[in-house]
């Protein structure tokens, strides 16, 4: 499991409320929790949004 999907479990957040809440469509969340994060551009997108520190995303 990514941190990404742990991280938006532990928020009991739907993947297509996280989808809208980030401004993508579902199947980008779906990508990313899938393969994982790796860049700080990307981390920081979905930490602003999951109110965690970015480092806490990276994969």
């Amino acid at each position: 499991m990514s941190k990404l999907k742990a991280m938006r479990l532990l928020r009991k957040l739907k993947l297509r409320e996280l989808a809208a809440l980030c401004g993508v469509t579902t199947s980008t969340i779906g990508n990313s929790e899938a393969r994982g994060i790796r860049t700080a551009r990307i981390a920081k997108r979905y930490a602003a949004v999951l109110g965690c520190d970015w480092k806490d995303l990276l994969d």
